[in-house]
């Protein structure tokens, strides 16, 4: 009966039976090699490739893998029949325009870049990277105002797509809208301050404002993080300090 009276001691209950450990994720040699390849170790990327070829001769998604490791190393020959091999395997594969996107734009064929974007966002409605490509494409071709257009979109799927916003500053630049310029330049520079050429064309922006000592600071920074800027930059600080 006593325990009746003592409510402030509670019965001793069983621990509840452990739960089995949650099965650990299948390695994913793809996703690993992707990693790898957007942190600059290609040859590490590459390794995973191969292996993966190796296992599954007819794998387009490694061979497109493969491909953009070989356009972030410099050789698009290589880079365009690996692209070709995966169209092969997998002629709808997302990948494909997405990486052709980007070999179009390291040669320079912007028209055929601003194709292959359309071409993945077709297969992918509202892929931030294609967008965000899309309006890098569209700068080079002087469509500012669709660059804009696609690069916002590409923010809005994305917030981290930090492309997206160094192409949006640049085409409101081109437009004149120095304000939005200086914006997305300072969004973009507090995710990447080392940027050199983000720092050069914020006090450019800076410039066209009449802003000469904020001009002058972002001028300065950039020549502190790359030195050959200063041929192009120290005369316009000198001029300004004056």
């Amino acid at each position: 009966m006593l325990g009746a009276l003592q409510p402030w001691k509670k019965p001793t209950t069983a621990a509840p039976p452990a739960s089995p450990p949650a099965p650990l994720a299948p390695y994913d040699r793809l996703a690993e090699a992707r990693e790898r390849i957007d942190a600059g170790r290609l040859e590490a990327a590459r390794e995973l490739l191969r292996a993966e070829i190796q296992e599954n001769p007819r794998s387009a998604r490694a061979h497109a893998l493969l491909a953009l490791a070989q356009i972030r190393a410099g050789d698009p020959s290589a880079a365009q029949t690996l692209l070709g091999r995966a169209a092969e395997y997998d002629p709808d594969l997302f990948e494909i325009p997405l990486f052709q996107g980007h070999l179009d734009m390291t040669s320079g064929d912007h028209a055929s870049a601003r194709r292959s974007y359309t071409e993945a966002l077709r297969r992918r409605p509202g892929n931030a990277q294609a967008f965000a490509g899309r309006a890098a494409a569209r700068v080079e071709l002087r469509e500012h105002a669709g660059a804009i257009e696609d690069a916002t979109a590409a923010l809005a799927a994305d917030p981290t797509e930090h492309d997206a916003l160094f192409t949006r500053a640049a085409a409101y630049g081109a437009l004149g809208k120095w304000e939005d310029s200086i914006r997305d330049w300072t969004a973009y520079l507090g995710r990447r301050p080392g940027d050199a050429q983000a720092w050069k064309n914020r006090g450019n922006a800076n410039r066209r404002l009449g802003r000469a000592s904020a001009a002058v600071a972002d001028w300065k920074q950039a020549v502190k993080l790359d030195a050959s800027l200063g041929e192009q930059l120290n005369p316009l600080i000198n001029e300004a300090e004056q």
